[in-house]
């Protein structure tokens, strides 16, 4: 959670917010998965031995990660094109700017998306590697569900809108760096993307 809340900071000021606090997941937010995710997590770790934890805690710490950048990409998005269709004036340097911000951090998040699924299916790392799965995709189901009890508002002031356009290069290098942090297992390595900000 440090790690998204730090990465969605700027963004926080293009969007007021009703209801929970945008990084804040909470019981509530995230029912009915609360059970499934506990009940799932049990039944996974009668079959793993000490080194198959530990593999798998750092697999879904990283899915954590993508799904952060997941989520700004997404609201970066939304923004821009709120801003575009109350600001004409500046939207086509808007949607350019999106365009660049866009190449540099997909082929990065899609590259550690991979990454991520080699490490899961790796021969021999895991007994069932679709049970593994299968509890990081109810993770990011119960992560979607209190997404969308959270209602974002964009703010599409032409002052907002310049400061948003302004802090593209910033967010594009936080969140490739963010990517970057992701240490995955030597034979879950995603490969280089050569993306630079």
């Amino acid at each position: 959670m440090r790690f998204l809340t730090v990465s969605l900071m700027s963004l926080c000021l293009f969007f007021s917010f009703a209801g929970a606090a945008y990084a804040e997941e909470t019981e509530t937010d995230m029912s009915p998965y609360v059970g499934k995710i506990k009940t799932a997590a049990v039944a996974l770790l009668e079959t793993l031995n000490e080194e198959q934890v530990n593999h798998m805690a750092v697999i879904k710490e990283s899915s954590g990660m993508i799904r952060a950048v997941r989520i700004v990409r997404t609201d970066v998005s939304k923004a821009v094109e709120s801003c575009g269709k109350e600001n004409e004036s500046i939207k086509a340097e808007m949607d350019e700017r999106f365009k660049g911000w866009n190449q540099a951090v997909t082929p990065v998040l899609e590259g550690h998306e991979k990454a991520m699924d080699e490490s899961i299916m790796h021969e021999g790392r895991f007994k069932d590697p679709e049970q593994i799965k299968s509890y990081i995709s109810l993770i990011d189901e119960a992560a979607k569900h209190a997404e969308s009890k959270i209602e974002k508002i964009p703010v599409t002031t032409e002052e907002a809108c310049q400061s948003l356009l302004k802090s593209m290069d910033r967010t594009q290098e936080k969140l490739v760096d963010l990517l970057k942090e992701i240490a995955w297992l030597p034979e879950g390595a995603a490969p280089d993307s050569g993306a630079s900000p």
